[in-house]
């Protein structure tokens, strides 16, 4: 129940985010009147606080990573979530998120990976994914590979995952990447019952990738 309940926060965050008659200005944005036109279509909690975290960023850069924790909590505080709980999600996320999308934040990621390490969740699969200078190959594998046993992702991205996963497990003399996926195959098999469609690429991917190893 609580990995459904995490999976759906998430969801909701990115349909909100990419709702059709809100335009996200991006993390990285710096235009005021696309900054302000977000904002006037901003009719959402999350939707509001995202674009209210870049308008705060824009007027002044964090220093460092508890700076920015800072306004994060500053911004969610009066903001209308439906719980308490939705209101530390969602907190939890924009945290995560700036350091990871908005390039004057970058700086921050160190901190932000310590972050992630203290407050586990289903968003720290972007930073394994993305960032390769502050990981080892072997914690990039590690990492993945727990989230995609840990939480639920929509199939494009859990493919996205899984092929990452292998590209890693190939340098990798001291992990046993066969039985890591053997375990991903008896995770998603069971999804083909849902949606055959959707999970067949990822279950193919993953059948394919263990006749190699």
């Amino acid at each position: 129940m609580k990995k459904i309940m995490i999976f759906t926060l998430f969801a909701g965050l990115c349909s909100m985010l990419a709702a059709a008659d809100f335009k996200h200005p991006g993390f990285s944005c710096s235009d005021k009147n696309k900054i302000a036109a977000a904002l006037a279509n901003a009719d959402t909690p999350i939707r509001r606080c995202s674009v209210l975290i870049v308008q705060r960023l824009t007027e002044k850069a964090p220093e460092d990573f508890t700076e920015l924790c800072k306004i994060v909590d500053e911004v969610t505080a009066n903001a209308d979530f439906s719980s308490e709980t939705a209101r530390n999600r969602y907190r939890m996320i924009l945290k995560k998120q700036f350091p990871l999308y908005r390039e004057q934040c970058k700086a921050l990621q160190r901190d932000a990976i310590e972050f992630c390490i203290q407050n586990p969740s289903e968003h720290d699969a972007h930073y394994f994914l993305r960032i390769k200078d502050l990981f080892t190959t072997a914690q990039r594998y590690a990492g993945i590979k727990s989230c995609l046993l840990k939480y639920n992702y929509q199939p494009q991205f859990t493919l996205t995952l899984i092929e990452r996963l292998v590209e890693l497990g190939i340098d990798l003399e001291n992990v046993d990447v066969k039985a890591d996926l053997d375990k991903l195959n008896k995770k998603f098999s069971l999804k083909l019952v849902r949606d055959k469609a959707a999970w067949t690429p990822v279950v193919q991917n993953i059948r394919t990738a263990l006749s190699t190893f």
